[in-house]
């Protein structure tokens, strides 16, 4: 069996806990030794915080506003 190698697709599961043990050790060598995996990392961690501070979403469908936008007086037409 070929032994696994390190994949970015991984950081995601690695932050979500999701990897087996081997992945895992795979993932924290290459992050001990690769600063731009390392900055991937720190790169998904900010991103993850930015969108759990955006707004809920209202329930409404994009339709739905782009219906009440449409049908507003626009400056400058008659």
């Amino acid at each position: 069996m070929k032994p696994l190698e390190y994949q970015e697709e991984w950081l995601s599961a690695y932050l979500d806990d999701e990897l087996t043990e081997e992945q895992r050790q795979i993932v924290a060598s290459r992050l001990a030794s690769d600063p731009g995996a390392l900055a991937t990392l720190e790169d998904l961690k900010r991103v993850r915080k930015l969108v759990s501070e955006l707004s809920p979403w209202s329930g409404q469908d994009l339709h739905v506003n782009i219906a009440s936008l449409a049908t507003t007086t626009v400056v400058g037409v008659d």
